[in-house]
Parts: structure tokens; C-alpha cells; sequence
């Protein structure tokens, strides 16, 4: 399930629950009132207070005091800045259900991988670390992903980006064109799998997370 919530920021530090409608285990929120705000996106694989931002390029960063929890109808925030809840700032909240923080191994791929995927089985996030090879992963839907969104979390490194039946790429982080490298390995992904290749972006010997999606009704 997914759903789009409109908040507004109150500056307060104190534990402020937003309802969302859906459990929220990937939360990507935006200050749509100031151009400069980055995008923050957190998701319960990870963990509470780790976030990544789809502007841009950098490593993973944690906060004690930003999203401080993630509930069956939404999530909770512990902080008054400018990207979160800021008062007088107005926010857009993206709210992507998967399955409750709970997660499994999957073993279907050349690199064992930390799968969390949505009952309908058309969204996973996927935790794994790269070989500086080409390796194939196990991504945990039902189905052919048609996007997946890499980003590493070790390294100042852009987010690769699969779409339709594409092995090109984009970058989440900006407007460049699409990219031929070696990011999927010239390799569409499977059922059951996804292939990345010897790339900065998607393969390396690094931590990565990726964010899969199916094609499916609803």
C-alpha cells in the first residue's frame, strides 16, 4: 500500500505521530515550501533516525532526533528543523508499506541479501554489500521488478536507477542522461533476481539499499 500525507510543521522536539493510513516502512518527506530543503527518505530496514537524501549524493547519516519511529498507521518525528518539522514549514510525506520492519534473508542470488517485502509482494527494500563484481541479488517480489532505486550508504556515490526493460540508467540525484555502464551488468533483472555489475553506483565492496517495485494492480 501506498499513501501521499500533507503535514504541517509545529517546531516542536517533542514525539509528534503523523498518520499516514499506512504502516510506513519507506518514509521519503520533502519541505515543498523551501526550494533549498533536501528530500529525506528513511525507511525500517535500516532503522529509525537513518536517512539518505535523493538529492543527493551522499552517505547514509543518522539523527537521534528526526524520525523517530515507525508505526502501523504512519510514523513518528522528534525534531523542529527545517527538512522534518519545521514550524510554519509545509511537508509532503510518501509512505510506501512493506512488512512491519520484519525481514528475511534471501538466498536466491550470488550475494545472500536482507529482504522486507509487502504482502502483495510487488515492493521489497533490499539491504546488500556488493563485490566489486558482477553479482546477481535476490530482490524478493513476485514479479519482474520494472524500477529499482540503488543507493550505496558507505560512499558519496549517485543513486542508480532501473527502469521498464531499460539497462541503461538514471541518476536519482540529477538531470544527466541516461548512463550505458556496467551499473545492471547489461542484464534485465528476473523473477527472482536483479544483476548489478562492477559499479561505483551499484556493485562495489560497499553497503547498499535498494528499493524494488512490480507492476500490479492497485
Amino acid at each position: 500500500l501506498f499513501s501521499a500525507t500533507l503535514y504541517a510543521g509545529n517546531g516542536s522536539t517533542s514525539a509528534r505521530n503523523i498518520d499516514t493510513g499506512v504502516a510506513a516502512d519507506w518514509v521519503w518527506i520533502k519541505n515543498y515550501g523551501a526550494n533549498s530543503s533536501d528530500h529525506m527518505l528513511y525507511d525500517s530496514s535500516r532503522g529509525v533516525g537513518k536517512y539518505i537524501r535523493s538529492n543527493k549524493n551522499v552517505v547514509e547519516d543518522t539523527s537521534g532526533t528526526s524520525l523517530s519511529a515507525f508505526n502501523s498507521d504512519g510514523f513518528q518525528l522528534s525534531d523542529n528543523g527545517t527538512y522534518l518539522n519545521a514550524s510554519g514549514g509545509t511537508y509532503v510525506a510518501w509512505n510506501w508499506r512493506a512488512n512491519g520492519g520484519t525481514t528475511s534473508t534471501n538466498t536466491q542470488g550470488d550475494i545472500n541479501s536482507t529482504v522486507q517485502v509487502d504482502p502483495s509482494g510487488c515492493f521489497s527494500i533490499v539491504k546488500y554489500t556488493g563485490e566489486a563484481a558482477t553479482r546477481t541479488i535476490g530482490h524478493g517480489l513476485s514479479a519482474i521488478p520494472n524500477l529499482i532505486i540503488v543507493k550505496s550508504l558507505d560512499n558519496t556515490r549517485n543513486w542508480g536507477v532501473y527502469y521498464g526493460d531499460n539497462t541503461d540508467a538514471l541518476q536519482l540525484n540529477n538531470d544527466n542522461a541516461t548512463d550505458d555502464g556496467v551499473y545492471w551488468a547489461d542484464t534485465s533483472p528476473t523473477s527472482t533476481v536483479f544483476t548489478v555489475g562492477d559499479s561505483s553506483e551499484t556493485g562495489k565492496s560497499e553497503d547498499y539499499i535498494a528499493y524494488c517495485f512490480a507492476n500490479c494492480e492497485g
